[in-house]
This record gives structure tokens, C-alpha cells and sequence, in this order.
């Protein structure tokens, strides 16, 4: 389009010749080193593949097929606040993406046996997080998530 324009101007007006290259050289600096490099970073790339799955039921969590029972779990602990196109924050020198991918999320589960399963999970938009009530409020009737988290997360969804 700018070329198109400029060759219109060169045709009708000849003596705009030199104003019109340093015209088009200055707009191709500022579309190459403002708008292209802006346009490439807009979402987050997720270097990580999906290597599992994870279901809360009633009856605990199944993380990658292992069933973790609420009478085996001493605590829950899981954040909930990234999701897929979330923006988020950029520094200066950031070049992540302006929009997250949104398996930033963390739960952690500490089990009698002594084990702790930490597992990064994705939440698909803001709405999703709504899926986990049933399952945080649950957690809560058997002891296993604290009042701090489930009350953040009460006060979240409202």
C-alpha cells in the first residue's frame, strides 16, 4: 500500500522524489522496529506439552491416573489466578507475550505417606475457575484446604 502510494506521488509529482524516500525509509524503520516486533510477542508461547491429566472429584483428585483420596491427603494447597488470555504485566525487557497461556496455576497436595505432588494445571478463561467450587468447597469440609485460601477464592468468584 505504501509503495503503491509513493509510485502514484513519483508519477504525478516528480520533484517530491527525494522527500518521498526518506518518507518511506523512516516508515519502514518505524513498522520494522515498532509494529512487527510488538505483533510477534502479543501471546506467550508454551514451551510445555500437556503430560497428564487432572480430575477432582468427591472423592479426592486423580492426577495421571493416580487416585489421591481425601482420607490420604493431609493438605491442599492450589492457586488459581492465571488463565489463558489473561494480560499480564510486562517489564521492559520482557519478551514474553502480553497474553498468558494460562498454566501458570499450581496445585500441591501433601500426602500422609510423606509425599508432596506438585503439578502445574490449566484454567481455559476467568469463568473456568468457577469449576473449582465444588471441589474447594469440599476440600474445605474435610480440613483439607485453610480457611485463607478458601476464603480468597470465595471472595474471587463473587
Amino acid at each position: 500500500m505504501i509503495v503503491f502510494a509513493c509510485a502514484i506521488i513519483v508519477h504525478f509529482r516528480p520533484d517530491f522524489y527525494p522527500k518521498i524516500v526518506g518518507g518511506i525509509c523512516l516508515l519502514a524503520f518505524f513498522i520494522g522496529v515498532v509494529i512487527l516486533p510488538l505483533s510477534k510477542f502479543g501471546r506467550e508461547k508454551n514451551m510445555k506439552t500437556q503430560e497428564g491429566e487432572m480430575f477432582l472429584c468427591r472423592e479426592g483428585v486423580i492426577i495421571n491416573r493416580v487416585e489421591l483420596k481425601f482420607h490420604d491427603i493431609i493438605s491442599i494447597d492450589l492457586s488459581y489466578s492465571d488463565y489463558r488470555g489473561k494480560v499480564r504485566y510486562r517489564g521492559k525487557l520482557d519478551v514474553n507475550g502480553m497474553y498468558s497461556e494460562g498454566v501458570k496455576n499450581i496445585i500441591k497436595i501433601s500426602t500422609c505417606d510423606g509425599q508432596v505432588h506438585g503439578y502445574n494445571y490449566l484454567l481455559t478463561s476467568k469463568n473456568h475457575m468457577r469449576r473449582l467450587y465444588d471441589f474447594m468447597e469440599l476440600g474445605f469440609q474435610e480440613g483439607k484446604i485453610n480457611k485463607r485460601l478458601y476464603s480468597n477464592y470465595m471472595d474471587q468468584i463473587k
